[in-house]
């Protein structure tokens, strides 16, 4: 069965997602269901066709998938100039977890969070997210650490904004290949701090996996594991091949063969209750004081997918469209969602 695209009511306003469903065939056993937490800026988006593949094969293994977009990032709602982002952002990974429990119930939730997607699935599991199980690969110690990185990531790079080379952000904002953090934003990203904090009551198990040549963090492990969490950790190959260059990423099949082993674990026993798929859906995303109306386009030919936007007013809609295409590695939303908020 095919992926279908979706939408999650949360928070400031809608997440887009999309839902895999487990192959025909192996709905019935009780494996996990696997909720997909992202990197965040240029790693999320060179990554994005290893991420998907990585979805589809574990659907076709027979585990239901979810992937979806953090607000502000991607088809989403919200704008990097948003307050309050850092909690939006953890408020949506709790409402993908119930969301993905409700299109596959009687199954375990377990997230695959990577980078700071693995730092917001930490922060949401803590607060009572239905997160059975947690995969946390190439995290960082904190959310300090994440920001110091970014910022490197920002200082190798010259800003081309014109004589003298001044950067248009406002004061304290951190720019990095694109993709924009607000003064606010790098502020609450850095009190994140997993290996410090209270450990998730409710999780039962974790995989923590370093990153290459890193390995993974010691006190994260050992703040997991005195929750009471059966934690394993190891090695996590292939993470600079899955975020490289977008024209030379591959899969990381060594880190996804560990983490199908892992999750093994987590399989009930006996049959699970049918999936459900969820049907084409539409919102409406507001921008200021526009509002606009969304759906996914998935009648489109194979390997092609888009998301038609229009006005809430149809006679405000005029007779001319336009499209707008991909720029290579970059998806249709531009870095910060700029040619949605056009």
């Amino acid at each position: 069965m095919s992926s279908r695209p979706t939408y999650i009511d949360a928070t400031p306003g809608p997440l887009f997602a999309v839902f895999h469903p487990p192959a025909a065939g192996r709905a019935a056993a009780g494996r996990a269901a696997v909720l997909f937490c992202s990197p965040w800026g240029w790693n999320e988006t060179v990554s994005y066709r290893s991420r998907r593949d990585w979805a589809e094969a574990l659907a076709a293994a027979g585990h239901p998938v979810l992937t979806f977009d953090l607000p502000a990032v991607g088809d989403s709602a919200g704008s990097p100039r948003d307050a309050g982002l850092v909690e939006s952002w953890v408020g949506a990974v709790t409402a993908a977890a119930e969301q993905l429990a409700t299109l596959a119930p009687g199954r375990a939730v377990a997230v695959l969070g990577m980078e700071l997607g693995g730092l917001l699935a930490l922060e949401a599991a803590r607060r009572g997210a239905p997160i059975a199980a947690l995969a946390a690969w190439a995290v960082p110690r904190d959310g300090r650490g994440f920001v110091r990185a970014t910022k490197a990531f920002s200082r190798m790079q010259r800003w081309g904004g014109g004589p003298g080379g001044d950067s248009p952000l406002p004061e304290g904002w951190i720019e990095a290949a694109g993709f924009v953090l607000s003064a606010e934003t790098a502020a609450a990203l850095e009190e994140l701090k997993p290996a410090e904090a209270a450990p998730p009551a409710g999780l039962r198990r974790a995989l923590v996996l370093g990153r290459d040549q890193i390995a993974p963090d010691r006190q994260l492990v050992d703040r997991l594991a005195g929750g009471g969490a059966a934690v394993e950790a190891g090695p996590g190959p292939g993470w600079e091949d899955m975020v490289t260059h977008p024209g030379y990423t591959t899969a990381p099949a060594g880190t996804m063969e560990t983490f199908a082993r892992w999750l093994a674990g987590e399989a009930a026993a006996g049959e699970a209750p049918a999936v459900v798929v969820p049907d084409g859906v539409e919102t409406v995303i507001r921008n200021g004081e526009a509002a606009v109306r969304e759906r996914p386009l998935d009648d489109l030919p194979a390997g092609t997918f888009g998301i038609l936007a229009e006005p809430l007013d149809a006679a405000a809609s005029g007779d001319r469209c336009v499209v707008f295409l991909n720029a290579g590695a970059v998806r249709h939303i531009g870095p910060n969602r700029i040619w949605v908020d056009s």
